[in-house]
């Protein structure tokens, strides 16, 4: 089968094409995308049978699948035709997160350095994740400025269509900031563990995940965990953070595809 592909002009592994099968992972970029359609002339199925199969039907069970609460953000980014899959290299992915003395999340700034690779972009879809019945709203920042948008507040959920100011050319380089707050404060939590993941279903060059913490309601102990579908030796493993005495703790991560960065930290008893 990979041979009739590769003579098809379209590279794919025994293994990918094994994931797909068995339902672990599923195609979710414009390349992807062409494989199967190529899967179809080869097999000779009914036109989109394999797409109904591959990408709408077969939930994925390997660690970084998501879960059903994303659905509704699928369906409508490809309403929107937001699907940027290869088209945008991202370049930085940066997270800062204000964390208020009840250790409460308060908003988080979000700065993306963007590459385009072979047509200009001109719009993005970013998913916003907050807690479970609490809506969000995004304020753009320098870049951007806001398009469509769907919420689901009963899952923290948000989707919005970024217009760029700029449309960034084939192999330039673009950046935009927003921020994402709760438009309800949360009630303040007793747990005495928290925690913030970002997540990507693309690949990204460099992640930075910073969490503000005040100065006098410092965490105990912060650690990270890296996990990245290409990555599997590094996708258990857990590494202490040191938080400065500025209430600043910090996790960088290079080469993350399709994966999540998370820092968690303990309080400590009161």
């Amino acid at each position: 089968m990979c041979e009739r592909l590769r003579g098809a002009g379209i590279a794919l592994s025994p293994s990918t094409l094994s994931l797909w099968r068995h339902g672990r992972s599923r195609p979710r970029r414009n390349k992807a995308m062409r494989a199967v359609a190529e899967l179809e002339n080869v097999l000779r199925t009914p036109r989109g049978y394999l797409l109904d199969t591959l990408v709408r039907s077969l939930p994925a069970h390997h660690w970084s699948a998501r879960t059903e609460t994303e659905d509704p953000v699928q369906r409508v980014r490809a309403e929107m035709g937001l699907d940027e899959g290869d088209t945008v290299q991202r370049l930085l992915v940066h997270h800062r997160v204000d964390i208020d003395p009840q250790h409460r999340p308060i908003g988080v700034r979000i700065r993306r350095v963007l590459r385009s690779t072979r047509e200009t972009v001109s719009r993005l879809g970013v998913t916003s994740h907050g807690s479970e019945g609490v809506p969000l709203e995004l304020v753009p920042g320098h870049g951007s400025r806001v398009g469509r948008q769907r919420s689901w507040p009963e899952r923290g959920l948000l989707f919005t269509e970024l217009l760029l100011d700029v449309p960034i050319a084939p192999g330039r380089i673009g950046a935009l900031d927003y921020t994402v707050r709760p438009l309800e404060r949360p009630a303040p939590s007793d747990d005495l563990e928290g925690g913030y993941i970002v997540h990507t279903e693309f690949p990204v060059s460099t992640i930075v995940l910073e969490c503000r913490f005040p100065v006098g309601a410092l965490p105990a102990s912060a650690a990270s965990i890296v996990r990245s579908r290409e990555a599997t030796a590094r996708s258990s493993a857990e590494h202490a953070v040191d938080v400065g005495r500025d209430g600043i703790a910090a996790v960088v991560a290079h080469g993350i595809d399709e994966g999540s960065v998370r820092l968690g930290w303990t309080w400590g008893a009161a």
